[in-house]
């Protein structure tokens, strides 16, 4: 076998992060034995950081042209992890082009072709896969000199859900995998380019839990992209999480393409989608006294609704009866809504969960700004949280009209709202039973709307409690008469 070797000195482009760097070949000495690489300085090759220092993979391997008319692959012996490396292979004379990464190259005179996958195997240690060539000048030539032909695109996540298995880059209209012609491997500006097709998709697979963070890189034809999407799937192929880049983008070659690093906020594995200031997980399947994990995000200091969460320093249990759930996160006023919903994501009436206070001096999350009024937008309306089977719970602290304190849901001087069926409003209720000192403080008026009969204790929190144990409820109708039960909390 023959000995190489190369110094390789390599070129870092950060288009998205703005820094840019000239290109410097790589130069390779050639003696007997098995063949060594050397990578030296700033490499956009191997593993690297973003600002191109680079060192090689143990998975790394490159083609070598011969005189026997063949590719010769070379395998990584030694030196994984740092800026010099061993490669061994078999004892050729070499001829015309190498190649890096190994793949499938072929070659017809000065026309070399190349191949990118369409699938990948991810590997915490990294996978760049950049494409490269190298002239050889002269057979037997004791000199290489790597140059890019291509570009690679970064892509970072942190808070990877467990459930993750797959990692999808794919453009509108463009050729990112198969096969790629250069008419002239010689030339300085060699290059891959992208050209209309539909391997258009690059997909990196990976075991269900195999890291939270994780760093993807995609090697890229030069050209232009009109669109650019990222995704991650299930093993079922559902998709966990999807962004698109909608802005045209200019491939150019030598370059690091670095996509903003996409940090998931994961409501027990289901991604949230960020929606302006909010993240929404729907639908997401809680179980009723087990824990809530909600991961790219401190809820240390948010108000979580006492009817759905139990909070216990920061551990969080789910207080609601087990199904899918709507959870909603405000980032900007920092509190939690909760909804239940099928699963598909979609409003529930009674018989499956759902209950909908409408009204004034009811609120959530306080009463300044969060009461549902009579707003012909139905989603206004609050979900009151199912704590058992046909019983649902309502905890507010009561305030005054105007009052911004968190939790302080019930106005005390003065309410007005009815309980309905359905988001359509559904069924209420001209008769109800009352409970606890519910006859004391509640009244309710021919328009079937609960109103205060006495003022509540300001300040004080409240227990509403809906009981449909003793009806018989289909969909939306309910037959009998529900008992709704007010208690305060010492």
């Amino acid at each position: 076998m023959k000995k190489v070797n190369i110094l390789v000195v390599f070129l870092a482009v950060a288009a998205f992060c703005g820094c840019s760097r000239e290109e410097v070949k790589q130069v390779a000495e050639l003696t007997n034995g098995t063949m060594t690489l050397k990578a030296i300085a700033p490499a956009t090759k191997t593993a690297f950081s973003d600002k191109g220092e680079g060192t090689w993979l143990s998975s790394d391997e490159i083609s070598v042209y011969a005189t026997d008319g063949n590719f010769h692959t070379y395998t990584l012996k030694s030196g994984a992890g740092s800026s010099e490396a061993e490669f061994t292979g078999d004892e050729i004379t070499t001829s015309s082009v190498a190649v890096s990464p190994a793949g499938s190259p072929s070659l017809s005179g000065t026309a070399l072709t190349i191949n990118l996958p369409s699938e990948y195997e991810w590997s915490s240690e990294g996978n760049s896969n950049i494409p490269m060539v190298a002239v050889i000048s002269e057979e037997g030539s004791t000199e290489l000199s790597f140059k890019h032909v291509g570009a690679l695109l970064k892509v970072s996540f942190s808070n990877v859900p467990a459930t993750a298995t797959k990692f999808v880059v794919s453009v509108d209209e463009n050729n990112i995998a198969g096969d790629f012609a250069i008419s002239d491997y010689t030339a300085d500006a060699a290059e891959i380019t992208t050209a209309s097709g539909s391997n258009n998709s690059v997909s990196y697979t990976f075991s269900a839990g195999a890291a939270s963070d994780m760093n993807f890189y995609v090697p890229l034809p030069t050209g232009s992209y009109s669109n650019l999407t990222i995704a991650l799937y299930d093993a079922s192929n559902n998709v966990l999480f999807t962004k698109s880049k909608a802005t045209a983008l200019k491939v150019t070659r030598a370059q690091l393409i670095i996509m903003s690093a996409v940090n998931l906020v994961v409501v027990n594995d289901v991604v949230a989608t960020a929606d302006g200031s909010n993240y929404v997980a729907n639908p997401v399947y809680l179980t009723q006294n087990e824990a809530v994990t909600v991961t790219g995000l401190d809820l240390s200091d948010y108000y979580l609704d006492p009817d759905y969460l139990n909070v216990d320093g920061s551990s969080i249990t789910f207080n609601a009866v087990s199904g899918y759930y709507n959870f909603e996160i405000n980032t900007e006023e920092k509190y939690v809504t909760i909804a239940r919903v099928d699963e598909n994501g979609d409003n529930v009436d009674l018989e499956h969960g759902g209950l909908f206070l409408m009204g004034w001096g009811v609120a959530h999350p306080r009463m300044d700004d969060g009461q549902p009024g009579w707003s012909d937008v139905k989603n206004d309306s609050y979900r009151v949280a199912q704590v058992s089977t046909n019983v649902y719970q309502f905890t507010a602290i009561a305030v005054g009209e105007h009052d911004t304190i968190m939790g302080g849901r019930v106005r005390y001087d003065w309410v007005g709202f009815k309980a309905f069926t359905s988001i359509n409003w559904g069924d209420a209720w001209s008769d109800l039973n009352w409970g606890g000192i519910a006859s004391t403080y509640l009244t309710q008026a021919d328009d079937k709307n609960i109103n205060l009969a006495t003022n509540l204790e300001e300040g004080k929190t409240y227990v509403f409690t809906f009981d449909f144990t003793e009806c018989t409820i289909s969909g939306t109708t309910v037959t009998g008469t529900p008992t709704m039960t007010l208690t305060a909390k010492e």
